[in-house]
């Protein structure tokens, strides 16, 4: 299968990796940088576990420039969200008319700039609970191991339903545990969840997952964000108990506590950081229902403020 990864960040370089064992599977990577695609033409993908293994894969392409390619079969997005737009506008080339596309990023409404290149019944949505950090360029560790939800936006169409058990046996097959969801906004709804409990907050104050259960204070402001987050969720519609949610939330904190989250990720790399699609997503929601997020978009606003890269 002809399989290109867009952004090859942390997370990407893991996908890209493991498809890449199978050496039926062409795995293309496209970078931002010709320095990053130049080191994985040269050297690979090494992934470093947590146990002190150490994989690496060296039959990968990367480009960052994709004007010579054909569509792929398969691709996945990985770009930061506020990148989508612009990232799928430049690299067109790579979707056809029967290329399937899965989003697995951070945040809400990342489905919406591929629609100008592929139909709905194209698109998968998901969501992957796995923890990476960047070690060095080519280089990843894999901080934590989860389960891999994905779904479709016509879950009514026969043509999207093959897409997506194909997609699942493929990325079984590249050794993710996933599971499909008969309604993936609700798994996107509960990422989304995680990422405002805990994100921001590690970001503001420089500290792994754990501290989010730890820290008193950060405790409780994560409370706040999640309780406002699902209140103003459940103005579309849904009907999420704000106590199980915030302890679900949590729950994943502990699990993952020495996670350096991506959005402290970014900041230490005086990078952008995704704000708007988390926490300004639940604001975003708010306004539509005629309603504020004052908390969430107090926090915006602290993030934008101190971190304008």
């Amino acid at each position: 299968m002809k399989i290109s990864i867009l952004g090859t960040g942390a997370m990407g370089s893991l996908f890209a990796a493991a498809l890449a064992a199978d050496p039926s599977n062409d795995v293309l990577c496209i970078t931002y940088s010709s320095e990053h695609s130049d080191c994985i033409n040269e050297k690979g993908i090494t992934i470093h576990e947590k146990d002190g293994s150490m994989t690496h894969i060296d039959n990968i392409r990367a480009v960052t420039d994709t004007s010579d390619e054909r569509p792929a079969d398969l691709v996945i997005v990985l770009v930061k969200s506020y990148s989508t737009d612009q990232a799928v506008k430049t690299h067109s080339e790579i979707f056809g008319p029967d290329t399937t596309v899965l989003t697995l990023q951070n945040g809400y409404g990342n489905h919406v700039p591929l629609l100008e290149f592929a139909d709905e019944s194209q698109i998968l949505l998901g969501t992957t609970a796995h923890g990476m950090n960047i070690r060095n360029t080519g280089e990843i560790i894999h901080a934590g191991s989860g389960i891999t939800t994905i779904g479709t936006l016509k879950p009514d169409s026969i043509p999207a339903q093959k897409r997506l058990n194909e997609t699942k046996n493929l990325l079984e097959k590249a050794g993710f545990r996933t599971s499909i969801s008969t309604d993936v906004l609700d798994a996107i709804f509960r990422k989304l969840f995680v990422n405002t409990s805990i994100n921001a907050l590690c970001a503001l104050n420089d500290k792994p997952n754990k501290y989010i259960v730890k820290d008193p204070d950060m405790n409780r402001q994560s409370r706040r964000l999640v309780d406002e987050a699902v209140r103003t969720v459940n103005l579309l519609g849904r009907s999420y108990d704000p106590d199980i949610i915030i302890a679900d939330a949590h729950h994943v904190a502990e699990l993952t506590g020495d996670n350096i989250c991506s959005m402290l990720a970014d900041v230490r790399r005086h990078r952008p950081t995704e704000i708007r699609a988390i926490n300004g997503a639940i604001v975003s929601m708010a306004e539509k229902a005629g309603f504020d997020a004052p908390l969430n978009r107090a926090i915006v606003s602290e993030v934008e403020n101190r971190f304008p890269y």
